[in-house]
């Protein structure tokens, strides 16, 4: 229990917007979020996604997909909608890199993924994963029943809420609170290779900008940094 109580100390109230970069933190508008590399070797075995699902779209994904369903009898093509800006939310991955220095990008479908305690000023404690995957960028958690049968019997007893039970306008505050809080984090240059039904594609974030380039089928391990200097280059 004391690797518990240790968590929840991290994640005490406090009235300052904050970064805690030891404790990996962000304290924003009553609002917590702790961050863990879930891949770690030293991990707890809390700090998991195993069994966790999507309950909702983050940054310019969220705004395209509200605003497909909302213009839907005005979209006529995939041109109708502004699918660059989406890669501004690469930036993410750079507030990530800062906070979690250790963390590793690219692979399958998957940019970035990383695990989040949360802490919601209504007094809400549950786990979650934040993630750029098939879908863009997501927030994704466990059921009650579903966390019950994944987290430890010590940790589960400290969870009093899931995510799929946000009421509309609190999912939008926590989004909300989330994206905003990411922005007080400086972001650090990184890259991943994504790998997906277009093939290879190099994402990722330098000087503050995204980086994007799509690399075929196959490139050459070597050229990294010259692809990271053109697309830097030629923008995104």
């Amino acid at each position: 229990m004391s690797e518990i109580r240790e968590l929840l100390k991290l994640l005490e109230n406090t009235t300052e917007e904050k970064v805690d970069y030891k404790g990996q933190v962000i304290h924003f508008q009553g609002y917590s979020f702790l961050f863990r590399d879930r891949w770690l070797k030293d991990r707890k075995p809390y700090v998991t996604g195993l069994h966790s699902s999507k309950f909702s779209s983050v940054g310019y994904w969220r705004r395209i997909i509200r605003g497909t369903i909302e213009n839907l009898d005005k979209i006529k093509s995939l041109n109708d909608l502004n699918l660059e800006d989406t890669k501004l939310d690469y930036i993410f991955g750079g507030s990530l890199k800062t906070l979690l220095p250790t963390l590793k990008f690219g692979g399958d479908e998957t940019l970035f993924k990383v695990w989040m305690f949360v802490k919601t000023p209504e007094g809400y404690l549950f786990p979650a994963t934040f993630y750029y995957g098939k879908s863009g960028t997501s927030v994704g958690g466990w059921r009650m029943d579903r966390a019950k049968d994944v987290f430890p019997p010590a940790f589960y007893s400290i969870i009093n809420f899931s995510p799929f039970n946000f009421k509309p306008n609190e999912l939008d505050a926590f989004i909300e609170a989330l994206e905003l809080s990411l922005k007080m984090v400086p972001v650090s240059d990184y890259y991943g290779i994504y790998y997906g039904e277009n093939g290879y594609t190099l994402m990722g974030a330098k000087d503050n900008k995204p980086l994007f380039m799509e690399l075929g089928w196959s490139y050459d391990k070597r050229k990294i940094e010259e692809y990271i200097e053109l697309a830097a280059e030629f923008g995104y």
